[in-house]
């Protein structure tokens, strides 16, 4: 499963913060860090580190721990994360450093989930609000354009 961890920037736009699959860094780029041009080392640190976090926020969904105790478990992941992302910014690797330069400079942005207890570290629920009014506009762009293919033939 992936998870986006999002938040809002000071601009007001939603952030995402790391997605494996969707930044390159999925568990196969890791296994072939030469076809992907990703240090295994790295590509692993970071998604142990996103695993970790998804682990304490299902242990607080499931009210195993309180939000405290959550924001606890937490900082140590968000310290090293923040830390695996300057690192992996000067690693030399073009493929690591674009993904970590593109990050950095939200850094502080990309963990407000941590701050405000109620938001979510993922982008599910909006991406599933969103869902019908997509289909509801790709259905209205495929019926426009039958429409206009049904009068370009009559004239």
């Amino acid at each position: 499963m992936d998870f986006a961890i999002e938040s809002a920037a000071s601009d007001g736009k939603k952030q995402a913060f790391f997605h494996p699959t969707a930044r390159g860094l999925s568990p196969g780029s890791c296994h072939h860090p030469t076809a992907r041009g990703l240090s295994p080392g790295s590509c692993h640190d970071l998604m142990r580190q996103e695993r970790l976090l998804f682990e304490y926020w299902q242990r607080y969904k499931r009210a195993e721990v309180n939000w405290n105790a959550f924001r606890r478990l937490a900082s140590p992941v968000r310290k090293e994360f923040n830390s695996l992302l300057l690192r992996g910014s000067y690693s030399g690797n073009a493929k690591l450093i674009g993904f970590c330069d593109e990050i950095l400079p939200r850094k502080d942005h990309l963990w407000t989930f941590l701050d405000a207890e109620g938001i979510e570290p993922t982008n599910n629920a909006a991406e599933r609000a969103l869902r019908s009014a997509v289909i509801l506009r790709k259905l209205n762009l495929e019926l426009r354009a039958t429409e206009v293919a049904v009068i370009s033939n009559v004239s």
